[in-house]
């Protein structure tokens, strides 16, 4: 039927490979968690000297490297006109014309809803919905999927108050990657030595 669990010896002689097969996969389960141990800590140690200042380390394609970091509250200081699939990845081969076609130098104010607890009390909802469905349990199915709909059609019918903030030039749109890299040269310090 098997091994048992928890026996000094197994009467079964049959079984001696699988257990070294068993060990051996023990053994290389404790090397990589011994490994993951020896990365955090090398990690750490070496912070300072792994910092990235550009937001973009791995010289990305796409729009989410295009933002500094750490990235701004509200992501992008402005859209940016998006017309392929890689949009950050032709703007950085044209050195710098789909930046400064972007990148609009008047400031204004943007939007940024406030926070508020809509999603927990969805989350709430949805999981006491779920559990009713599946247990069974009728009126708290009905309590779940009452609450949801109430909650969405409050969303819906309410206006969002709006706080106000500032509108920045995005540093990553301000240039090519390479006046980027130069600035960070000229601070001293360049991009990939942090």
């Amino acid at each position: 039927m098997g091994a048992t669990r928890r026996m000094q010896h197994y009467s079964n002689m049959h079984w001696q490979p699988l257990m070294l097969v068993a060990l051996a996969g023990a053994l290389l389960i404790l090397l990589g968690i011994a490994l993951t141990g020896v990365q955090l800590a090398v990690s750490i140690r070496r912070r300072e000297l792994n910092r990235d200042v550009t937001g973009d380390p791995w010289n990305g394609r796409t729009l989410e490297w295009s933002t500094p970091s750490p990235p701004p509250a509200w992501n992008f200081s402005h859209l940016p006109q998006v017309g392929r699939v890689d949009a950050f990845w032709t703007m950085k081969q044209q050195r710098g014309a789909a930046q400064d076609r972007n990148v609009k130098q008047t400031y204004e104010t943007i939007h940024i809803p406030r926070n508020n607890p809509t999603g927990f009390f969805l989350a709430f909802f949805a999981v006491l919905l779920g559990f009713s469905l599946i247990w069974r349990i009728w009126w708290g199915a009905g309590l779940g999927l009452l609450g949801r709909l109430w909650l969405v059609s409050c969303r819906r019918g309410a206006r969002m108050a709006r706080s106000r903030c500032p509108r920045r030039r995005s540093p990553s749109f301000s240039g090519s990657m390479g006046q980027r890299r130069a600035r960070y040269e000229r601070s001293g310090t360049s991009a990939r030595e942090r």
